[in-house]
């Protein structure tokens, strides 16, 4: 487990706040049910509120283990992320190398011909800002080797569909879990079984949801 789970290997001492807070919940929710019986006006609202209170999913997300390699990756990825979104305002500058201000205030490029002001800034994007269909340096959105083509036409993406990506947590469903004769069993044995059905899952952007017994093994992580 300890390949999967860096602290899979703690065992439990009481039951996580994920399950027991549904106690205090479903106590709030009886006394409610109980002051409305005596109230015939009572509010359709209130009672919404209620049923979606009593139909509400509990999960419990636990932090799986994540290599240097992989976290260098996913960092690496962030940045670029956050460099194609946001221009730099700080030095040195790219052209006269300035350590008091970016090539946007330089003093010295606009006193330049246009083409060479023109030369030099793309070079300084394409130096400094990753493309903002694949998010590597280089080369242009316009020009990118990655672009899909449609009909001759390059479809590309923008720098805000690139979504975010975070360290691959397990998700544990423990809704039910209360409901069972012996609570805390039930939920180290849950517990268990998903991190031996860890070795698949479906994983969507840093994230393995394991509540569902017919799930497919898959690749290991």
């Amino acid at each position: 487990l300890g390949k999967k789970c860096i602290y899979a290997c703690l065992v439990p001492c009481c039951l996580p706040r994920a399950v027991t807070s549904q106690k205090q919940k479903k106590m709030k929710i009886r006394s409610r049910d109980g002051d409305d019986a005596d109230d015939d006006n009572a509010d359709a609202d209130d009672k919404k509120k209620k049923n979606k209170s009593k139909s509400k999913s509990h999960t419990l997300s636990i932090q799986l283990r994540e290599t240097s390699k992989e976290r260098k990756t996913r960092r690496d990825y962030m940045e670029r992320r956050e460099r194609a979104r946001r221009k730099s305002l700080n030095g040195p500058c790219y052209y006269c190398g300035d350590e008091s201000h970016s090539l946007i205030h330089c003093t010295i490029l606009p006193t330049l011909p246009k083409e060479d002001q023109i030369r030099i800034r793309q070079k300084f994007h394409a130096a400094t800002v990753p493309c903002w269909n694949c998010l590597e340096y280089g080369h242009f959105k316009n020009n990118c080797p990655k672009a899909v083509l449609d009909g001759g036409a390059a479809i590309t993406h923008n720098s805000t569909n690139h979504s975010s990506q975070y360290p691959p947590i397990l998700t544990l469903d423990v809704t039910n879990v209360l409901a069972e004769e012996r609570p805390f069993y039930s939920y180290c044995h849950l517990l268990a079984n998903s991190f031996q059905k860890g070795k698949g899952g479906d994983m969507k952007n840093g994230e393995m949801d394991i509540g569902e017994e017919e799930k497919e093994e898959q690749a290991p992580i």
